[in-house]
C-alpha cells in the first residue's frame, strides 16, 4: 500500500481532507488520524524520514505521534464496538470500498 493510499482510506473512514492532515493543522481529529496514518506507513516499510516528508513534519514528529497510534486504535476499536449491526455493516462498506479502488480493477 503506497502512503497516499493509507492516508485516504483514514480519512474516508474519519471523513477528512487528506491535505488536512498534512497540514499545519493540530485539533485532536487532525493528529490523531495522522498519527495513525504514521503508525501504518511504518508498518508497511516506510521510514520515519520518509513519512515526514509526505506528511510535511518532522521526523521527531512522526516518531512521537507513532507510540500514541495504539491508544487511538483502541479507542477506535472501542468505538466500533459500541455500534450496532447496521452501522458496523455500513463501516465495513465502506472499508470494503476503499479496498476495491485502491487495488484496481479486476
Amino acid at each position: 500500500m503506497t502512503m497516499d493510499q493509507i492516508l485516504e482510506t483514514l480519512c474516508k473512514l474519519e471523513i477528512a481532507d487528506p491535505e488536512i492532515i498534512k497540514s499545519k493543522n493540530r485539533s485532536k481529529k487532525v493528529t490523531r488520524i495522522r498519527d495513525i496514518a504514521s503508525y501504518y506507513m511504518h508498518h508497511h516499510g516506510y521510514s520515519y524520514p520518509e513519512i515526514a516528508k509526505f506528511m510535511g513534519k518532522n521526523h521527531s514528529t512522526i516518531l512521537y505521534g507513532k507510540r500514541r497510534a495504539p491508544q487511538h486504535l483502541q479507542m477506535m476499536a472501542e468505538f466500533v464496538q459500541s455500534l450496532d449491526r447496521e452501522q458496523r455493516d455500513q463501516l465495513r462498506q465502506i472499508i470494503d470500498e476503499q479496498q476495491e479502488e485502491s487495488n484496481g480493477p479486476s
